[in-house]
């Protein structure tokens, strides 16, 4: 029995198994914005197991049009109704090679002006943007947190940022203020080689094999 405890401390260890601690997955920071910002941004800061900051990229939807702001990302152009599925922020979160990610929270910076969405709906690829992860209504600027739980195991998922309830079409709303303007948090860990899987897996059979052969001796 003790060699099947040890067996098994082992393989949690091989496996790179952790305990579950929330880091910063990938940032956005948009103080040196200014004017107004076409295309897309790419990330400012990674964890060191994510993908390159190059490789997660800030966008708007087609319903939105680029308004000029000072340290921040910002549109207009939002809907004065319901949602509009062309009126988003657009983000994608990558792992690095061999690993892949949990998400605990998205933290979004809003400001908004007075005629600006108020109701937003953060979405992802992984239902093809079909169902809300969460949905806030940001009549403030500040810190608004979006707290996931089903986003997990993955290596690149993308995320909308959905926003609706405007007062004017020429009312804006941008990602900025004060340090990052927007952060994902979670965790990373590796994906076990198959040749590791099967190693593990018999090594457990040839213990629990040696286990019967002793019981019946």
């Amino acid at each position: 029995m003790k060699m099947f405890k040890v067996l098994a401390i082992t393989s949690v260890i091989a496996l790179g198994v952790t305990a579950a601690r929330a880091d910063l997955l990938v940032a956005w920071e948009f103080a040196g914005i200014s004017g107004v910002t076409a295309g897309s941004i790419t990330s400012t800061v990674a964890h060191a197991d994510m993908a390159a900051t190059s490789d997660m990229e800030i966008s708007r939807g087609s319903g939105l049009t680029p308004s000029s702001n000072t340290g921040g990302y910002a549109a207009n152009n939002w809907s004065q109704a319901g949602l509009d599925l062309d009126d988003y922020f657009e983000f994608n979160v990558k792992a690095g090679v061999g690993f892949v990610f949990d998400v605990d929270t998205v933290v979004c910076n809003l400001r908004r002006s007075g005629t600006g969405p108020v109701n937003f709906e953060l979405r992802s690829s992984l239902d093809g943007y079909a169902s809300a992860l969460d949905s806030f209504t940001a009549s403030a600027n500040g810190l608004y947190t979006n707290s996931l739980s089903s986003i997990s195991g993955q290596s690149d998922v993308t995320f909308r940022l959905y926003g609706s309830g405007a007062g004017a079409a020429t009312g804006s709303m941008n990602l900025g203020g004060a340090s990052n303007d927007l952060i994902i948090n979670g965790s990373v860990s590796v994906v076990p080689e198959p040749t590791t899987l099967a190693g593990l897996s018999l090594g457990f059979l040839a213990v629990y094999g040696f286990r019967r052969r002793k019981v019946r001796s």
